[in-house]
């Protein structure tokens, strides 16, 4: 029997979330620089490079995130625990890899079995994002991940059953930070995670990855 997507998680919902953080990906540079044209012009040589210099900084290019946050799965609110390694790029992007990891198993309705199927969960893949806005020691940005998703299942009681799948994830965040002191910040994101090519998990589909996510951690860096 076919499990129906959860209420307020079909698949129209990711996309437009997933769209509306390009297009301020998009619109974000064409904005500032219809800003700077208003204002004093900047010699179009040495100006560039005095830009990207001034975007990566004296301290390096290294940033390093740790944290945890709460997700939502099969209509279950999980714990997250995970982070990131970036390389700041000029003009205010930074990328790298992340990997963030349920702490406890998502339960699985087990169907006629009566017992639940027990999920463990955790996702990765490649991290783009960029700064929209700085104020002082406040940063405002646009996060985009896009990678693989990972769950094994197994039945309580039952020896030796277990399955597993591969899939696709794609999340967009609004990314905010404070600096604390020195190379240290405090960071915060919210976003929405979408899910795509779930086949080989009982009693699952895609739109059970699908949902929203809160993470709060501290950046190191850079370096």
């Amino acid at each position: 029997m076919t499990t129906p997507p959860l209420p307020g998680t079909g698949p129209r919902t990711a996309p437009v979330l997933l769209l509306a953080a390009v297009a301020a990906w998009t619109l974000a540079p064409t904005l500032g620089s219809s800003g700077r044209a208003l204002g004093q012009s900047v010699p179009a040589a040495t100006g560039s490079a005095d830009r990207d210099q001034a975007d990566l900084g004296p301290d390096g290019r290294i940033l390093l995130s740790l944290g945890g946050g709460a997700t939502w799965v099969r209509s279950q609110t999980k714990l997250l625990l995970g982070g990131d390694v970036r390389v700041r790029l000029p003009g205010h992007y930074t990328a790298g890899i992340t990997a963030w990891a349920a702490t406890s198993a998502v339960a699985v309705p087990g169907g006629s079995t009566g017992v639940d199927y027990q999920m463990d969960f955790g996702y990765g893949g490649v991290v783009t994002e960029r700064s929209l806005l700085r104020q002082r020691d406040i940063d405002i940005g646009a996060r985009l991940t896009f990678g693989a998703g990972s769950a094994h299942v197994s039945l309580p009681g039952a020896t030796g059953y277990s399955a597993a799948d591969n899939f696709g994830i794609a999340i967009a965040e609004t990314v905010a930070s404070k600096r604390l002191a020195g190379p240290v910040a405090l960071r915060a994101q919210l976003g929405y995670r979408a899910a795509f090519g779930v086949e080989d998990i009982p009693h699952t589909i895609a739109s059970h990855f699908r949902g929203p996510e809160l993470t709060v951690g501290m950046v190191f860096g850079p370096w």
